[in-house]
């Protein structure tokens, strides 16, 4: 089972020295995923999204860059996720990542393109493009956890460079899964009379390298911010092991996007879910071994906890009642179809159904099971 473990870590993020040989709960993991790859059912992929030294499209500032990720299927291409904007920024880290399905018996190519967001209103296509790359889901599957860096190419612009993106596969388990905490701090420090604008990332380290994976809300105009209580999915924050280092990296906001650094911390998973710890201090390291320096303040993170939220059957089995009612809009814009939605076939409506028929019948089949009858 050793060999099986050593096998399975790059692919599940973990170092191989970190594992515990004798811990089942491992082993079991490993063994699922096997049977699964066996069964040529697939499993569940995370890729996180970084852009290095884009081009400058923004006039006043930087590029306001996103990425989008697209994928074929029988109609052409179709968009599988897209990151957030950041502002003003050419080497951009996005939280949001691009969630995708690897089987080993059928592979995929994935097609990035990096925008510049110049009109918030305008489509994504429409946008201002950067530049494109695309690449197999498998070469990043094979490199996992490592990295991997692929130039963006123009295709009008073949002589313009237009920067790299770095991608990195990880291979998740209980999708459902989240891990909810409260975060607060006090004795931020303020700069001349203004209070902070302040938030906090939370990154994984992995390899010496910091992969954001949730922000806060901002805080405002306060040195002692309580922020919403955040809710992370358990394996954005862990991949399957709750020895994961973390990071809680705390900013001024600055809507320029040069946000200012106040300081940060690092704990790991099992540390916050045991809430042995509640109170740790920030360090500016910039600033550490100055005069007059302490610290950049506290930062408090508690009733940390791992949850899985409910989905249909659950609420099923714990005696749930259910009623299907339907209603159908019939809107006027149908009128402008050339073959309206509510029509039904004079000839036989039962085998041409319209696409209400066709949407009630669905729901039906599945919620109709539950329904509870009098």
């Amino acid at each position: 089972m050793g060999a099986v473990l050593g096998a399975c870590a790059g692919l599940f993020g973990i170092n191989e020295d970190d594992i515990d040989m004798g811990e089942e709960v491992n082993e079991r993991l490993a063994v699922e995923e096997l049977l699964q790859d066996a069964k040529g059912e697939g499993f569940p992929v995370e890729i996180t999204v970084e852009c290095v030294d884009l081009p400058d499209k923004d006039k006043f500032s930087k590029s306001d860059p996103f990425v989008t990720c697209h994928t074929e299927n029988g109609d052409g291409l179709q968009l599988l996720g897209r990151t957030e904007t950041i502002q003003n920024n050419l080497n951009p880290n996005f939280i949001t990542a691009i969630m995708d399905n690897y089987s080993t018996s059928e592979d995929h190519i994935l097609y990035f393109s990096a925008y510049h967001e110049s009109d918030p209103g305008v489509k994504d296509e429409n946008q201002q493009l950067l530049g494109k790359m695309s690449i197999e889901l498998s070469k990043l599957i094979e490199a996992s956890p490592q990295p991997v860096s692929t130039p963006l190419a123009h295709p009008k612009e073949s002589s313009r460079r237009s920067g790299y993106l770095v991608l990195t596969a990880m291979r998740v388990s209980n999708v459902q899964e989240e891990i909810e905490m409260d975060i607060s701090a006090e004795g931020l420090p303020r700069y001349g009379r203004t209070n902070p604008n302040s938030f906090v990332t939370i990154c994984r380290v992995q390899k010496n390298r910091m992969i954001p994976v949730a922000k806060t809300t901002v805080c405002r105009s306060t040195t002692s911010p309580t922020w919403n209580r955040l809710q992370v999915k358990s394996y954005r924050l862990s991949c399957n092991n709750d020895d994961m280092t973390l990071q809680f990296q705390v900013h001024s906001y600055d809507p320029s996007g040069n946000h200012r650094y106040i300081g940060s911390m690092k704990t790991k998973v099992a540390t916050l879910l045991s809430g042995v710890f509640k109170g740790y201090v920030l360090l500016n390291e910039n600033k550490v071994g100055k005069p007059n320096y302490t610290n950049s303040g506290v930062l408090r993170v508690t009733n940390c906890q791992r949850t899985a939220p409910y989905g249909f059957l659950d609420y099923v089995k714990r005696g749930f009642e259910i009623n299907c009612t339907l209603a159908i809009d019939m809107s006027l814009s149908n009128n402008k179809r050339k073959e309206p939605l509510h029509v039904v076939d004079p000839v036989d409506p039962k085998k041409r159904p319209n696409d209400y028929m066709k949407a009630i019948r669905a729901v039906c089949k599945v919620v109709g099971r539950y329904v509870v009858t009098n």
